[in-house]
């Protein structure tokens, strides 16, 4: 048998859709699923022209390219092993700052969707690899600043941005738990924080679902 993940976009209406699978144009499956309404959170941040000069669409565009580029070719095999843990360890940094999904309003204005979960950790707090994998992009962007994206394999990807020290280089293989860097405050932010992401390909999905289940 073969299986597939199935991503779902934060922002796709509530309702019953139908998934089909082809193989050689012909149709081997279909099945009808239903989607419910995440009922995600308001949040709201106020920052400096400078600051929001960081988060610019020609900034953003330069972070789009380099993060699509680096999930291009994914590997076909499941690189990770069991549950997702913390990116962070200590259990007192556990509570997050800002939730997945939630409608990021920048200075009162709509400027999207939170694509991942914040952890409010001081500057240089160890930061660890959530599952074993091979880093794609470890290197400073403007939006996201010191970031890194490890694919886990089957188009799974965890991300991890506004670190201030970066341990690993883009092609290096990580285990489970390795050390990866520390967390720091740079790129569009409001105060020391890590922005950590997990996505199927380029649409992001909550990281408890890979947090709290073991999902193939």
């Amino acid at each position: 048998k073969k299986r597939a993940l199935v991503p779902v976009h934060y922002s796709t209406p509530a309702g019953t859709y139908t998934v089909k699978i082809y193989e050689n144009k012909r149709e081997k499956l279909s099945q009808r699923i239903k989607v419910t309404d995440g009922n995600f959170q308001k949040s709201y941040i106020t920052v400096s022209t400078k600051m929001k000069a960081k988060r610019s669409a020609k900034n953003m565009a330069v972070m789009t390219n380099h993060t699509a580029e680096a999930k291009k070719n994914a590997s076909d095999n499941k690189l990770w092993k069991g549950k997702f843990i913390y990116p962070v360890k200590d259990k007192k940094y556990h509570k997050i700052s800002s939730s997945f999904g939630a409608t990021r309003y920048v200075n009162n204005k709509v400027a999207g969707y939170h694509s991942g979960i914040d952890f409010p950790v001081p500057i240089g707090t160890p930061l660890r690899a959530a599952n074993a994998g091979r880093i794609v992009l470890a290197r400073k962007l403007t939006t996201t600043g010191n970031t890194i994206i490890i694919d886990h394999g089957m188009n799974v990807f965890s991300a991890y941005a506004h670190m201030s020290e970066l341990a690993v280089k883009e092609g290096d293989i990580v285990k489970r738990g390795q050390s990866i860097g520390k967390s720091g405050n740079t790129g569009f932010t409001t105060g020391p924080h890590l922005h950590f992401t997990i996505s199927i390909g380029t649409t992001f999905v909550n990281p408890y679902i890979f947090m709290d289940n073991k999902v193939l």
